[in-house]
C-alpha cells in the first residue's frame, strides 16, 4: 500500500500508525518509503503536529526505483536457504532422515539460480531439468519418500514467501504477483522433473532394463 501511495502521489506525506513497534523485518524498508511512523496509542495532537512538521520540511530526494523480485531473490539467497533449513529442521518427518545440512540443502542454491535466470529472461534449460532429475535420484538413494520430496519443495516455497514478506516494501508492486506466479511455477516444474526421476528409481530393476532394451 505504501509503495502504491508513493507511485500515485509522490508528493504526499506518508505516515505509518502502528500498534507493533518491534516489526524489525520491515522497519528499514518502512523508513525508506515513509516520512515517519507513530506507535499507538498516539494523541491526535501529536499526529497533527507530525503532519504539519513533515509538510513544512523540504521533500527528500527521490529514492531508487523499487526492485524486481529476481533482484531480491538473488541478493537474499542466503536468507532463503537458512530459512528453508530452519523450516526443514522443525519438521519431524524430514529430520528423521539423517542428513547433514550440506546434504539437505545441496540442490537449493542451484534451484534459486535457475529461478533468477528465468525471471531475468532466461529459459529452462535441459541442464536444469537434468539437475532436478538428479536431485530426485539422490533423494531416492537417501531413502526419502515421495511425500517428503513434496514436503521439502513446499517448505522451499514457504521460505521464498518469507523472503518476499521480509522485503515487501522494496519490491516493485506492479510486477510482484506475476513474478511470484512464475517463481512458484518454476519450483513446481523442477519438482515434477525430480518426482519423475524418483519414481523411475522405484520401478523394479528388470522393468528399467527392459525399457532401455
Amino acid at each position: 500500500m505504501v509503495s502504491a501511495m508513493r507511485s500515485l502521489q509522490p508528493q504526499a506525506v506518508r505516515l505509518i500508525l502502528t500498534g507493533y513497534p518491534d516489526i524489525d523485518t520491515a522497519l528499514h524498508a518502512i523508513r525508506e518509503e515513509v516520512d515517519d511512523y507513530l506507535v499507538k496509542p498516539t494523541e491526535i495532537e501529536d499526529i497533527v503536529a507530525t503532519i504539519r512538521s513533515k509538510l513544512e520540511q523540504s521533500r527528500r530526494p527521490p529514492k531508487l526505483n523499487p526492485k524486481r523480485l529476481s533482484e531480491i531473490i538473488k541478493r537474499e539467497q542466503g536468507f532463503i536457504i537458512e530459512k528453508w533449513l530452519q523450516l526443514t529442521n522443525a519438521d519431524t518427518d524430514l529430520t528423521s532422515m539423517q542428513l547433514s545440512d550440506s546434504e539437505r540443502k545441496d540442490h537449493v542454491p542451484r534451484l534459486l539460480d535457475v529461478v533468477v535466470s528465468i525471471l531475468e529472461g532466461g529459459e529452462l534449460t535441459e541442464g536444469s531439468r537434468n539437475a532436478a532429475a538428479s536431485h530426485g535420484e539422490t533423494r531416492f538413494k537417501q531413502r526419502y519418500s515421495a511425500r517428503l520430496l513434496l514436503r521439502e519443495a513446499k517448505l522451499l516455497q514457504d521460505a521464498i514467501a518469507a523472503c518476499i514478506h521480509r522485503h515487501l516494501l522494496e519490491i516493485e508492486i506492479s510486477t510482484l504477483i506475476p513474478d511470484m506466479v512464475r517463481v512458484f511455477g518454476i519450483v513446481q516444474t523442477l519438482l515434477e522433473e525430480s518426482m519423475d526421476a524418483f519414481v523411475r528409481q522405484r520401478r523394479p530393476q528388470s522393468n528399467r532394463v527392459s525399457r532401455k532394451t
